[in-house]
């Protein structure tokens, strides 16, 4: 993290490491009572057609350290953490050396057993389509994983893992977590629930961005937004959804040669004429979905940087209101703090030459948080 933020520059990723051990307590002094195995595990799920596919996921374990207590699976409580967006290309959490290593090893070093997903289109099914803010599909692979980790558990080690589930996801991962939480309600008492910048309506974040990239006043989703972004997300999400949604679209009638948006795409979607691609983004959308959570014992945090040009901010201002609206049952829930106001972060904001500064810089606090209640 402060390799990123530094940009190379040694004199400040000196003085961020310094700033960051008192500004992250829980990443920089963990407490861990174990070690920890990094290990990936194939396991077998479908698609949305029902097609049986060979996924793989991240899986740490704690494992007995030097002088320490021994380890014992036997209702061992156990954590969920979801990648954000990436290419097919790049290195799946399977492959350890992402940054949801983070949490995993310090779960696993306080006991927990930790698993992340790479989901379809990522690691052992990379030559597949990503399954790109399709709930559905995420869900079911999620719960997969999970009954393939206890089973795994029970032969390796003739243990049975705990009920106690805690869900941890950033971005595209965020989203994940909460299309979870119905499947994973099934499978155990879900503890915690921290998901920071997530997309949780996807046809507000579209819609917005798509109106907006047309000529039309921002709306509050479209109003931080850098439509730079907009073309490549829209390519996802409809590749994702013509591979799982039964979804049909043709390239060329909604991207110019150089990857931008068609002016008359643009054009016949403020006239109403791309109802299937509106179908689709709606049945994916989380905050307006009829789902009912009944999650008595779970705390539950949003996190989100009210500037953040990447996912709107208002995701999570919506998401909020749906979860608090009476119909729903939770321990708690609310906003996580993004520490916006500290002037470390206000100097990171100003000076980071990254284009996803204020889209990334949440997770760091979020995670800090989330380990540190373990």
């Amino acid at each position: 993290f402060v390799e990123a933020i530094a940009g190379g520059e040694g004199l400040k990723e000196l003085v961020y490491k310094e700033v960051l051990r008192r500004e992250l307590p829980h990443i920089a002094r963990p407490g861990a009572r174990h070690g920890a195995g990094i290990h990936k595990l194939a396991y077998r799920s479908a698609d949305a057609r029902g097609k049986p596919v060979t996924l793989s996921a991240l899986l740490i374990v704690p494992e007995q350290a030097p002088g320490g207590p021994a380890v014992d699976f036997n209702g061992m409580p156990i954590v969920i953490g979801q990648r954000g967006a990436t290419d097919s290309s790049a290195a799946p959490p399977s492959a350890g050396g992402t940054t949801m290593s983070i949490p995993g090893l310090i779960a696993a070093g306080k006991g927990h057993l930790f698993l992340a997903p790479d989901l379809i289109g990522l690691g052992d099914s990379a030559a597949l389509p990503q399954a790109y803010l399709v709930a559905a599909d995420t869900a079911g692979q999620t719960q997969d994983l999970l009954r393939a980790a206890r089973a795994h558990i029970q032969r390796q080690y003739q243990a049975t893992l705990g009920t106690d589930l805690r869900l941890f996801g950033g971005s595209q991962g965020a989203f994940s977590t909460i299309a979870s939480l119905p499947h994973l309600a099934r499978e155990g008492t879900v503890r915690a629930v921290s998901a920071a910048q997530g997309p949780y309506d996807v046809y507000r974040t579209f819609h917005g961005a798509l109106l907006a990239e047309g000529g039309a006043a921002r709306d509050a989703y479209a109003a931080q937004e850098n439509l730079d972004f907009l073309p490549n997300h829209v390519r996802d999400v409809m590749t994702s959804f013509q591979a799982y949604g039964n979804y049909a679209f043709d390239p060329k009638l909604v991207f110019q040669a150089d990857g931008k948006l068609l002016p008359s795409f643009l054009t016949g979607y403020k006239d109403g004429k791309a109802g299937d691609f509106v179908r689709q983004l709606g049945a994916n959308s989380l905050v307006t979905g009829s789902q009912l959570y009944d999650l008595p014992q779970a705390q539950v945090q949003l996190y989100h940087f009210s500037a953040d040009t990447l996912v709107p901010a208002q995701n999570t201002v919506d998401m909020l209101a749906a979860l608090n609206d009476g119909k729903h049952r939770f321990a708690g829930v609310q906003r996580g703090n993004c520490r916006e106001n500290s002037e470390l972060v206000k100097l990171i904001v100003r000076f980071s030459k990254s284009k996803t500064i204020t889209h990334t810089i949440c997770v760091a606090f979020q995670m800090d948080d989330f380990v540190g209640d373990l």
